[in-house]
């Protein structure tokens, strides 16, 4: 499904639905990365104008999350052991000081494809810590733990699209000269170099994830509205993370996309990007 055409991930739910009574672990782990993107928005119907950042890795998530809560309540009640996992980044420290989600009109403000991607990325933080409030205050807190995790940097074709969309950003502003083809080069030589010696394989990435959906010390230790990075680590969010009154915001925005319906109805064929990068699903 494209978590950017609410549609489909509503069709997705109700297949879910249908086809099982419980979900034990929900892994929200899919994203759009830093990408050049339609913002503001330039789909035919204007009542989608969002950013495609904000619209699949922030509500297409929710969307997902949300229609799928009975069921996994219903599995805690039963089992007494049911996980959300939410994938964020380190790059949540990074987000725009400016960042408040107070309306659409603020998310549809262009920050270019790292700070769009960045603010996402607190928006998941943000929005795991408010699921965790909600479920400790509806008596779910022994059994329920949503968590946000950092998979650490990872050897992905999303690494490629951000590769091109500074390209096409670099090749706007010097042209398509010895400068720009230079400097175009030097960023494609930055990416390889940073995977041959930075970046982990996707094992290795998925560590994080597996430890906050699978581990038995989640559980014993009640941990929940955490932020885990590689190794099983809990690290303290970015401050603003912490910050109910930001993280109420971030919820009610979310719900306020639901139920106008915002998002991109032309789906991931109107994103901009690497055609091989896939990372619009899951």
């Amino acid at each position: 499904m494209d978590l950017g055409d609410y549609d489909t991930v509503k069709a997705t739910v109700e297949k879910i639905k249908k086809e099982t009574d419980r979900v034990d672990i929900l892994n929200c782990s899919a994203a759009i990365g830093m990408y050049t993107t339609d913002v503001p928005s330039t789909t035919l119907d204007k009542k989608h104008a969002l950013d495609r950042h904000f619209a699949c890795n922030n509500v297409g998530h929710a969307i997902l999350t949300q229609g799928l809560l009975p069921m996994i309540k219903s599995t805690a009640q039963k089992t007494g052991d049911a996980r959300i996992v939410i994938m964020a980044s380190n790059l949540h420290f990074s987000a725009s000081s400016d960042v408040k989600f107070a309306s659409v009109d603020e998310i549809n403000t262009s920050l270019g494809p790292t700070l769009q991607y960045n603010r996402s990325k607190l928006g998941n933080v943000l929005y795991a810590k408010k699921l965790e409030r909600m479920f400790r205050s509806e008596g779910f807190g022994d059994k329920l733990f949503v968590n946000s995790i950092h998979p650490g940097v990872v050897k992905t074709a999303q690494q490629d699209g951000v590769v091109e969309s500074y390209q096409k950003i670099v090749k706007e502003n010097l042209g398509e000269g010895v400068i720009g083809n230079a400097a175009s080069t030097a960023l494609a030589g930055a990416n390889q170099a940073m995977r041959m010696v930075a970046e982990v394989d996707s094992p290795q990435g998925a560590l994080s994830a597996l430890f906050a959906g699978t581990a038995e010390e989640v559980k014993e230790r009640k941990i929940s509205g955490e932020y885990i990075i590689p190794n099983g680590t809990i690290q303290q969010a970015d401050k603003r993370a912490l910050d109910e009154g930001m993280q109420d915001r971030l919820y009610n925005l979310i719900q306020e996309c639901i139920e106008k319906d915002l998002g991109n109805a032309q789906g991931a064929d109107h994103q901009e990007g690497s055609t091989a990068r896939g990372n619009a699903t899951i």
